[in-house]
C-alpha cells in the first residue's frame, strides 16, 4: 500500500511539474495566452511580464504550491499589481475555490501595498483567478463562486473563472491562440486508459494508448508547423514538444501499455525538434513531391498520346505506372508514344510486355 501512495505521489509531482513547463513559453507567447484565457488586451510588445513566486507557507508550516501566478507590468509608473493566476485541475474537488482562495489571498499578501494620504492604509490586489479543469464532469460549474461576508453585515462575492479544457479540440486551441495548452489533449486520454486498466482489458488498453501516440504525434505535429509559420518561436516549440513527450510517457508507464512507444516517440519529437533532420526531411519530401508531379504529368501525356490509337485500352496507366520508372525514362516513353502507330507497338519499344 506505501509502495502504491509513494508511486502516485511521485507521479502527481511529475504530472506538476509538466504542466507548469506549459506556462514557462516566451513573454511574448504567455501575454498572448492571458490574453485569450482571461479576455485581457495587453500589447506583448509593449508590457513586461514577471513569473511570480507560487510557494508559500501555511498555517501548519507546510509548503504549498500553486501552478502559476505572473504579474504584468503596463509601464514604471503603473504600481498597481496586474497579477495572474491558473491551476490546473484533473478531477473535480469540491474544496478547488477555497485552495484558490488561500492562495490568492497569500499572494496579495505577498503584494500588499500601503496607499492613502498617509500611506497608512493597507491595500490587498486579488489576482485573477483560472482553474483549467481537463477531465469531463458534470461536475465541475462555469464558474467558482465564494460570498465573503464580513462582520458588519457587508459582503463580497469572490469568483474564479474556469475552463472546460475537454470542450476544446485543436482547431479552436490553435485559433484561439493557446499553443502551449494543445499537449494537453494527450492527456485527456487518461479517463479512458483508467476505465479500461480497472476493467483488466488488454486489447483496449493497447488501442487506447495508441489514440494517445497518434495524438501526441498529431500535436507535435502541429506544433512544428506552428514554428514554421512563425507563430511559435524555436524555445516555444521546445517546451510544447517536450511537454507532449513527458504527457505520453506519463500515461505509457502509468499504466504499463507499451514501452516500444516510448522509443518511438523521442524519435519522433527529436525529428521534428532537430533543425538539421526536420528540414532534410522536409527538403527530400518536397523534391520527392515536385518528381511525383513532374512524373505523373508525362505519364498523363503518354496515356492522352495512346488514347487516340485503335488498340488503345484502359489498362495502359497502370501498366506503366507498374514499373515505377524514372523521368528519363518516362521521356523516352513519351517520344516512343509520340512515334507509335499502335499501342502494342509502344509497349514492345518502352518493354512493357
Amino acid at each position: 500500500m506505501e509502495e502504491k501512495e509513494n508511486k502516485e505521489r511521485r507521479e502527481a509531482v511529475e504530472l506538476d511539474e509538466i504542466m507548469r513547463t506549459l506556462f514557462s513559453v516566451s513573454n511574448q507567447m504567455l501575454v498572448v495566452m492571458l490574453n485569450n484565457l482571461f479576455g485581457e488586451d495587453y500589447d506583448p510588445e509593449n508590457v513586461e511580464i514577471i513569473h511570480e513566486n507560487a510557494k508559500f507557507v501555511d498555517e501548519t508550516f507546510s509548503v504549498i504550491e500553486g501552478d502559476f501566478f505572473a504579474r504584468i507590468i503596463k509601464n514604471i509608473s503603473d504600481t498597481k499589481p496586474y497579477t495572474y493566476h491558473v491551476e490546473f485541475e484533473t478531477r473535480p474537488s469540491g474544496e478547488m475555490s477555497l485552495r484558490v482562495l488561500k492562495y490568492d489571498i497569500r499572494k496579495a499578501t505577498e503584494n500588499v501595498r500601503f496607499e492613502g494620504v498617509n500611506k497608512d492604509e493597507i491595500v490587498l490586489y486579488m489576482p485573477k483567478s483560472l482553474v483549467i479543469h481537463i477531465d469531463e464532469s458534470e461536475s465541475v460549474p462555469d464558474e467558482y463562486r465564494i460570498r465573503i461576508v464580513f462582520a458588519d453585515g457587508d459582503a463580497k462575492l469572490y469568483t474564479v473563472s474556469v475552463m472546460k479544457y475537454w470542450q476544446y479540440n485543436d482547431e479552436v486551441l490553435i485559433e484561439k491562440q493557446l499553443y502551449p495548452l494543445l499537449p494537453l489533449q494527450i492527456f485527456m486520454l487518461r479517463a479512458t486508459l483508467d476505465r479500461i486498466t480497472a476493467k483488466g482489458e488488454a486489447v483496449a488498453k493497447q488501442d487506447a494508448i495508441n489514440k494517445a501516440f497518434e495524438a501526441t504525434k498529431r500535436v507535435s505535429e502541429e506544433a512544428r508547423w506552428l514554428c514554421d509559420a512563425g507563430k511559435l518561436s524555436d524555445g516555444d516549440l521546445e517546451k510544447i514538444l517536450n511537454a507532449s513527450k513527458h504527457l505520453f510517457r506519463h500515461l505509457n508507464d502509468r499504466y504499463e501499455a507499451d514501452k516500444k512507444l516510448n522509443v518511438e516517440v523521442d524519435k519522433m519529437i527529436q525529428t521534428l525538434y532537430d533543425p538539421a533532420v526536420y528540414n532534410r526531411g522536409r527538403a527530400e519530401g518536397i523534391s520527392q513531391g515536385i518528381s511525383q508531379g513532374i512524373s505523373q504529368s508525362i505519364i498523363d501525356a503518354i496515356v492522352n498520346l495512346l488514347s487516340d490509337l485503335d488498340d488503345y485500352f484502359d489498362g495502359v496507366q497502370e501498366m506503366i505506372m507498374s514499373k515505377n520508372p524514372e523521368i528519363e525514362t518516362l521521356k523516352k516513353w513519351h517520344k516512343y508514344a509520340a512515334k507509335a502507330e499502335s499501342v502494342d507497338e509502344f509497349i514492345n519499344k518502352a518493354g512493357l510486355n
